[in-house]
């Protein structure tokens, strides 16, 4: 199993958990893994078209990029939703970068 299988198999069709009232399915769209990142696209399947981009470097786990998810969404669906790559140090999930393409939340 390549890297790039790795995260698919880790991530795809899983169920991201932002309340107990809102969930959304994970679907992954893309894997690229170069010798310095590990870029993955991500579409929630209860919003077909939106778009979420990390940038993982080496050490980033599958349970980082979900943290971060997590967290991201659920601040950005308390404020207005930014459209700037967002960078967090929260606990282990340091190693993630979450970009959200301008109005793909809006709809939240």
């Amino acid at each position: 199993m390549t890297a790039a299988d790795a995260w698919f198999a880790g991530l795809d069709r899983r169920l991201l958990t932002i309340s107990a009232a809102l969930q959304f399915t994970m679907h992954v769209l893309g894997v690229h893994v170069d010798a310095f990142n590990t870029w993955i696209q991500i579409e929630l399947s209860e919003y077909p078209g939106s778009s979420l981009l990390l940038r993982l470097i080496p050490g980033a786990t599958s349970c980082d990029a979900i943290n971060i998810l997590r967290d991201e969404i659920a601040a950005r669906i308390g404020s207005d939703a930014q459209t700037e790559p967002v960078s967090r140090d929260a606990g282990e999930c340091r190693h993630v970068v979450l970009t959200i393409a301008p109005g793909h939340l809006a709809a939240l």
